[in-house]
């Protein structure tokens, strides 16, 4: 799974973008460093929330017949969709954003204490206790992940399908209620992913097309992973292409 990232520079001397793109592999930092044709040394961090990416390493994966990753990255990025929504719903209470930081360290390492925490934050926000997996597909997450079990492409997708059945109404949820404490969210996400880095020249940021993105379209026509599939599959064609 391969990421194109465009010469800023580039763009700003030639006034549009150059043909050329740096075809780099995702990060965990969200940082990425090329040199283009032209010699130029860019940085350029990307937008896009860690769940967004993982869930995207998944429907990659399925591509590869990789099944097995494909559920273990859709279970990681459920986990990290509460992770972001705990910092959303936070922010919007003012809660400074070190002390967010300094209490996530105390649940870093204890998924099940993460999903409680998401449980009554958003009970206490919205009013209704949100959906999460059932026990059917904790147990078959818990198989794959935990016990080695080898799962079939059809329960590769139906996972993803419950997933992107929790994920994409909450997220619509959240973009129409506390659309400014997500922005917020996701730039604080851009600056720390710059200092982790210790970027000291100047830093152009991207964003990539995900699943989730765009909501409008989303909240009319539910997509599933298997249609989505179809899209990632276009896209990447593109990317491995031989001159790109």
């Amino acid at each position: 799974m391969r990421l194109l990232i465009p010469c800023m520079k580039c763009l700003q001397e030639l006034g549009r973008p150059d043909e050329w793109f740096g075809r780099v592999e995702f990060r965990d930092d969200g940082c990425y460093e090329v040199v283009c044709r032209r010699g130029h040394c860019t940085v350029t961090v990307l937008q896009e929330e860690k769940y967004e990416i993982l869930f995207e390493i998944g429907v990659n994966a399925i591509l590869d017949g990789c099944y097995r990753e494909a559920v273990a990255s859709f279970a990681a990025s459920l986990e990290r969709f509460y992770q972001f929504s705990i910092f959303v719903l936070l922010e919007e209470q003012k809660v400074e954003r070190d002390q967010a930081l300094l209490s996530w360290k105390l649940v870093a390492s204890q998924s099940e204490r993460q999903l409680g925490a998401f449980i009554f934050l958003w009970l206490s926000r919205f009013q209704k206790a949100p959906s999460v997996l059932n026990g059917k597909a904790v147990e078959f997450r818990n198989e794959v992940v935990h016990k080695g079990k080898i799962p079939s492409k059809e329960e590769a997708l139906h996972f993803g399908d419950n997933v992107l059945a929790i994920i994409q109404p909450k997220l619509l949820r959240l973009r129409a209620a506390l659309k400014e404490s997500m922005q917020n969210c996701i730039f604080y996400t851009i600056r720390e992913r710059s200092q982790q880095a210790q970027i000291e020249s100047q830093v152009s940021t991207m964003s990539v097309r995900t699943a989730f993105q765009p909501a409008e379209r989303q909240s009319v026509l539910p997509m599933t992973v298997a249609e989505y599939l179809a899209q990632v599959k276009q896209a990447r064609d593109v990317v491995l292409a031989p001159g790109v």
